[in-house]
């Protein structure tokens, strides 16, 4: 038993030291064994990283700890057409950078009573990332190259407890920790348009963080067939101090979140799963907001970046819909399939502010495997494929700068690989 409360302290104190290493790369998915079947985790737990979907699924893995790292190569380009202004047309790709590696990772330690099953976890894992490295300055935005990166992470220490054998419950306690950088928006860092000039653009990386649980819940109705559902509430996060002439209240909180998932085994070899999430950006305002250009009235400054009332990304919300299928070979190979959809971010109305973000890919393609090397170690791998899509812009570019529309362009390659330690 100690030797077992050692591994599982000594995974927690490994994951947060990875995670927490200075790199510039974060990771874009939690689990590589269940991204495999594109992340089809809320009733189908494989790993301890399935905190990051249904914190109630712990009480089904055995103990384990998890270590995960992968690459991500994403490839964007970005066509100005239509401008007033001949030099404002261009094309140019939008991702200088395309190569980012990740780490990540959790582990699971758990109990049995006589009348119920106990489990405590922890995971570190990426929430949200997104990075644009232009080769060039954006004339409509300013004058050095234009660029941002956001990134979410997510440490999140965990409990569930299963009643009867069939019902679980689980909270897991979120710390979400944000990192942002803008560059390249020199036209909009002055008094009329920003309500805090001077921390509009190129500041460097600039940090927040906030707090708020996970809910999750997980019914096994039988053998084959198991029901899961999980609630995030919406976090409020702390400013960004260095950036709050751009952004509005100079936030970017974590949106609300509902999911559900149902689990079936048609055949003892064979489970199928099926995912949908709702992620609520209408109730965040900073992303929420469509695109709306400062204006000075006789009374003043209207419509100012980082104000209530100023620019944001014309995000809405967005469904994810994910399905999954793992086939169990033999006992030691274990093989995975999955497809996800989601609607891309970007409004066709909102692609000029959206040049920053880049979020178009709607649909992946996953393939994984996992290896059981003995009866305590297993290898996993994942291979996802964005499929590449295109976000024509309508009516995009106010007509005060020029007209004309901002057509984006995305596709997204991912490759990861997993070890799992079973105590």
């Amino acid at each position: 038993m100690k030797s077992r409360l050692m591994g599982f302290l000594a995974g927690v104190g490994l994951m947060g030291g990875l995670c927490l290493a200075p790199s510039s790369a974060e990771a874009i998915f939690a689990s590589v064994k269940s991204t495999g079947m594109a992340a089809t985790a809320i009733s189908y737990p494989l790993d301890s990283l399935c905190i990051a979907y249904n914190p109630a699924g712990i009480v089904w893995v055995e103990d384990r700890t998890d270590i995960e790292a992968g690459w991500i190569r994403d490839t964007a380009r970005l066509k100005v057409e239509g401008n007033l202004v001949p030099t404002n047309n261009f094309s140019t790709r939008a991702m200088r950078t395309k190569d980012t590696y990740f780490v990540g990772g959790g582990a699971i330690k758990g109990w049995s009573f006589d009348c119920f099953d106990v489990a405590v976890g922890y995971a570190a894992y990426n929430r949200n990332f997104q990075k644009t490295t232009y080769p060039r300055a954006l004339p409509l935005f300013g004058t050095s190259h234009a660029g941002l990166e956001f990134v979410n992470e997510t440490f999140a220490p965990a409990i569930a407890i299963r009643l009867f054998d069939c019902h679980s419950f689980g909270i897991a306690f979120n710390w979400q920790v944000e990192r942002l950088k803008v560059n390249g928006l020199q036209n909009f860092d002055n008094p009329i348009a920003s309500s805090h000039p001077g921390r509009v653009t190129n500041r460097g990386y600039s940090y927040s963080h906030g707090f708020m649980p996970t809910f999750g819940y997980r019914l096994n109705l039988c053998d084959r067939f198991a029901f899961g559902f999980t609630y995030q509430p919406k976090t409020r996060m702390s400013k960004f101090k260095k950036y709050t002439g751009f952004l509005i209240h100079g936030r970017v909180d974590v949106p609300e979140k509902w999911g559900f998932g149902v689990s079936y085994d048609p055949w003892r070899c064979v489970t199928v799963a099926f995912d949908a999430e709702l992620v609520r950006w209408n109730g965040v305002r900073a992303l929420h907001k469509k695109l709306v250009l400062p204006t000075l009235t006789p009374a003043g400054p209207i419509h100012q970046l980082g104000n209530s009332d100023g620019a944001g990304f014309g995000f809405k919300d967005q469904w994810y819909y994910r399905v999954g299928v793992e086939y169990r070979w033999n006992e030691d190979l274990t093989l995975r399939a999955g497809y996800r959809f989601a609607k891309a971010l970007p409004r066709h109305s909102q692609t000029a502010v959206n040049v920053l973000t880049q979020d178009c890919v709607e649909s992946y393609l996953t393939v994984g495997a996992t290896w059981n090397i003995s009866c305590a170690n297993e290898f996993s791998i994942v291979y996802a494929y964005g499929f590449e899509h295109k976000v024509k812009g309508h009516n995009s570019i106010p007509a005060s700068l020029g007209g004309g529309e901002a057509n984006l362009k995305e596709q997204k390659y991912a490759l990861a690989i997993a070890w799992g330690w079973k105590w």
